[in-house]
């Protein structure tokens, strides 16, 4: 149970909506590795995850750019981030005019399959309808990162994605199970 929802995480009378979700970018190749979903306990929402984290890693370079560090170490962040992604400087991780436009374009295209699944239950904006569970919360991290790392005209733009089903899914988990103290 998580706090003060009334619900379960991993809802055992749960029609599972999404839980077979398939990344269009699960076989692109990452410097760093995924989620592994092998012996968890929970294998379906492991399995979400780790196609989860694919849709949204091949184009989180949209957003590298604008990652807010801790000024006292964002030099040294900054050059581990190129090390481990094979670039030559910082500079490389911007990508601006054209060459973003179509990787925006191409991540909206992306998503497509994973919004369609936050459609099924009308009731919203959960994949279960009205009662959140760990697979929403998988893609609402992800969701709150873009939101706090995106241009603001941009998140405002993907706001208005596939209907607004990310926006409303983010607006929800943020009213409804966002809390930080």
């Amino acid at each position: 149970m998580f706090p003060d929802s009334g619900g379960c995480l991993f809802p055992p009378d749960s029609t599972r909506t999404g839980l077979d979700y398939e990344s269009p970018n699960k076989d692109t190749a990452f410097f760093a590795p995924l989620t592994s979903n092998q012996g968890s306990k929970n294998e379906a929402y492991a399995r979400f995850n780790v196609h989860v984290d694919a849709t949204f890693s091949a184009y989180v370079v949209l957003v590298g750019q604008y990652l807010p560090f801790n000024p006292n170490t964002a030099e040294a962040v900054r050059a581990l981030f190129v090390k481990r992604a094979h670039l030559s400087s910082w500079d490389d991780i911007s990508v601006q005019g054209e060459a973003r436009e179509q990787l925006r374009a191409a991540f909206k295209v992306a998503l497509t399959s994973l919004a369609q699944l936050f459609m099924v239950h009308e009731t919203g904006p959960y994949l279960e309808g009205k009662q959140a569970t760990y697979a929403d919360l998988i893609v609402g991290g992800w969701l709150n990162m873009l939101s706090a790392t995106m241009p603001e005209e941009e998140w405002k733009d993907f706001s208005t994605w596939h209907s607004g089903v990310f926006a409303r899914l983010h607006n929800a988990l943020q009213e409804n199970y966002f809390e930080c103290k």
